[in-house]
C-alpha cells in the first residue's frame, strides 16, 4: 500500500494549520502593537496635562518661593520630553536635537526619570501644603489631582498592553517565522506616578443593581437601554467613525458613531452631545443639532452578554476640519477599548463594509451619503 499521498495529505493538513494560526498571530500582534501605542498617546497626554497644571500651580503666587521654583522646574523639565513615553524604538518619530537638526533613530529622553521627579516634587509640596491653602481652591490644583491619578490608570494600561505583546512575541511560531518583522521589543514605563490624591468615585456598594439600572432587562429578554448618536461630518462630506473592541475578544472589532447611553430623563440631543465631547472633546450645542435623522434598536453581541440598545442619531456640519481630538476624558474602559479615530467617507465605509469589516450601522455608507447630498428630509427612518 501506497503510504505517500496519506503522508502529503497529512503534511498538507499540517501546514495549512501552521499558516492559519501564523496569519491569526500576526493579525493579533499587529492589532496589539497599534493598541500599545494608542495607550502610549492616552499616557502622554495626561502627562502633559499634569505637568501643565503644575506649571500654572507653580506660577499662582500661592506656594512659597522655593517650593514654586521646584514645581516650575520639574513641570517644565517633564513638557519638555512630552512626546515619547518608552524609547524603545516601537514608535518612529521625527525628533530634532537641540540645533534643530533631525537626530538619528530614537533618542532616549529619560522620560520615566523626569517623570518620577515631578511625582517626588508634587509628594513634597502636597505634605507641607496646609489644607486652608488658597493653592488647593484653584482649579488648576483640582486639574492636578485629576491628570495625575489618570496617568497612573493609563500607565497600568499601557504596561498590561505591553505583557500582552511580549507574551505573543514569545510564542515558537511568531520567534521562527519572525512575525514581528523587525519590530522591537517592547519595554514598560518605570515611572514612579503614585501619590494623587484625587478622590475617584465610590463604586456602588452592589454593582449587580447599578448595572440593572443602567442596562434592565426588557421585553427582549436581554439587558436593555436608550442611547443617542452623532452622524458629524466635517466641511468636506467626512463623516468622523470611532474603531472600538470586544474588551473580551480582540478580534471583534467594528467602527461606529460617537454616542452613547443615556439615562430616561436625559434629553436624547444633550445626552449625543455629552458623549461626543467625553469622547473627542468636541463641543456643540444641542439646539443646532439635527434630526433625529434615523432610529434603530439592535442587539449587540459580546463575547460576556448580549444587550438590545435603541439609539436615535443626530447629525452636524462642522464649520472648519478638526485634526486633533482630545481623548483625554475617556474612561479607564474607552481607554482600553477604543483604537481609532478617522474621518471616512461613505466610498470608504463602503470599501470598508466590502472589504469585510464591520461599520455599524450597516447601512450607514448609503444613509450618510444621502444625508451629506439631500440634507434632512425631517423624517425618522429605521436603518439597521
Amino acid at each position: 500500500m501506497n503510504l505517500l499521498p496519506y503522508v502529503i495529505a497529512v503534511l498538507g493538513i499540517a501546514l495549512l494549520i501552521i499558516l492559519v494560526r501564523a496569519v491569526i498571530l500576526a493579525r493579533g500582534l499587529d492589532r496589539l502593537h497599534k493598541m500599545l501605542i494608542s495607550c502610549r498617546h492616552v499616557l502622554d497626554a495626561q502627562l502633559v496635562a499634569r505637568a501643565g497644571a503644575a506649571q500654572e500651580l507653580a506660577g499662582s503666587g500661592l506656594l512659597d518661593p522655593a517650593s514654586s521654583m521646584l514645581l516650575a522646574d520639574a513641570a517644565h523639565a517633564s513638557l519638555g520630553r512630552a512626546g515619547t513615553i518608552v524609547a524603545d524604538g516601537l514608535e518612529k518619530q521625527e525628533i530634532f536635537t537641540s540645533d534643530g537638526t533631525l537626530a538619528d533613530g530614537i533618542v532616549d529622553r529619560d522620560r520615566a526619570r523626569v517623570e518620577t521627579e515631578l511625582t517626588a516634587v508634587l509628594r513634597q509640596i502636597l505634605a507641607s501644603l496646609p489644607d486652608h491653602s488658597p493653592a488647593r481652591r484653584l482649579p488648576a490644583f483640582d486639574d492636578l489631582l485629576l491628570s495625575w491619578y489618570q496617568a497612573e490608570l493609563a500607565r497600568t494600561f499601557h504596561d498590561s498592553r505591553q505583557t500582552q505583546v511580549v507574551r505573543i512575541r514569545r510564542d515558537h511560531l511568531v520567534r521562527i517565522l519572525r512575525l514581528a518583522g523587525f519590530a522591537p521589543m517592547p519595554t514598560t514605563f518605570d515611572a514612579d506616578l503614585k501619590g494623587s490624591t484625587y478622590s475617584a468615585p465610590e463604586p456602588p456598594a452592589n454593582p449587580a443593581q447599578a448595572y440593572a439600572a443602567e442596562w434592565p432587562i426588557g421585553p427582549s429578554g436581554y439587558p436593555e437601554r436608550d442611547a443617542a448618536r452623532v452622524l458629524l461630518f466635517d466641511p468636506a462630506g467626512r463623516i468622523l467613525m470611532i474603531l472600538g473592541h470586544d474588551i473580551d475578544d480582540l478580534d471583534h472589532r467594528w467602527w461606529f458613531t460617537p454616542g452613547g447611553g443615556r439615562s430616561p430623563e436625559e434629553d436624547p440631543r444633550a445626552a449625543a452631545v455629552r458623549e461626543l465631547f467625553e469622547e473627542t472633546g468636541i463641543q456643540l450645542d444641542p439646539a443646532a443639532l439635527i434630526g433625529p435623522i434615523a432610529q434603530r434598536s439592535e442587539q449587540f453581541h459580546f463575547a460576556a452578554a448580549t444587550r438590545v440598545q435603541h439609539e436615535l442619531f443626530y447629525t452636524y456640519t462642522l464649520d472648519a476640519p478638526v485634526d486633533t481630538l482630545d481623548t483625554t476624558r475617556h474612561s479607564v474602559i474607552e481607554q482600553d477599548v477604543l483604537d481609532e479615530f478617522a474621518w471616512l467617507t461613505p466610498q470608504e465605509l463602503t470599501d470598508m463594509t466590502q472589504s469585510g469589516q464591520n461599520v455599524y450601522p450597516s447601512m450607514l455608507p448609503d444613509f450618510a451619503s444621502t444625508i451629506w447630498r439631500e440634507g434632512w428630509d425631517g423624517t425618522t427612518p429605521t436603518i439597521r
